[in-house]
């Protein structure tokens, strides 16, 4: 500890991060088992945050990629991605419907006999379809393509 600035003492919470880092890090071999144990004893005996710093100070990092995914920030994820993806199937496949019976009405006032629309609607909900769900269309906007590695034209 160092006389000049002052310390911050770990939590619980702190104690228990540090530990799945350390456990990540002998899972994927990156410490022995010895090592491992070595330090959760340093773990668990750690006082304050900068104890807790220097047990990980040696892994890529400081073991920040190691930590397991918490369930609640992974399930609002999937929360926001369900919602996103119902607005824009929301978007697409609402006029599609109605371009359908509007075809379809047609078809039936002009007599009925071979049913011509289904070239339109096949060929439209091919687009639709892949419009609505396909990740990085222009639809999404910039931020889809940015995604995927779009970096715009290159002179």
């Amino acid at each position: 500890m160092t006389s000049g600035a002052p310390s911050v003492r770990a939590s619980d919470a702190d104690r228990e991060r540090v530990a799945a880092i350390v456990s990540a890090a002998a899972g994927k071999g990156m410490l022995t088992m010895v090592e491992a144990d070595e330090r959760l004893a340093q773990v668990y005996a750690a006082r304050y945050l900068s104890d807790l710093a220097s047990i990980t100070a040696d892994l890529p990092d400081g073991g920040a990629s190691l930590l397991p995914v918490d369930p609640r920030a992974r399930a609002a994820e999937r929360a926001a991605a369900r919602s996103a993806l119902v607005r824009r199937v929301g978007l697409y496949v609402g006029p599609y419907l109605g371009l359908v019976g509007l075809l379809t009405v047609i078809w039936a006032l002009s007599g009925g006999g071979y049913f011509w629309p289904v070239w339109p609607i096949v060929f439209l909900g091919i687009g639709t379809f892949k419009q609505s769900y396909a990740p990085g269309s222009w639809a999404h906007g910039r931020r889809g393509y940015q995604h995927r590695g779009y970096r715009g034209r290159r002179r």
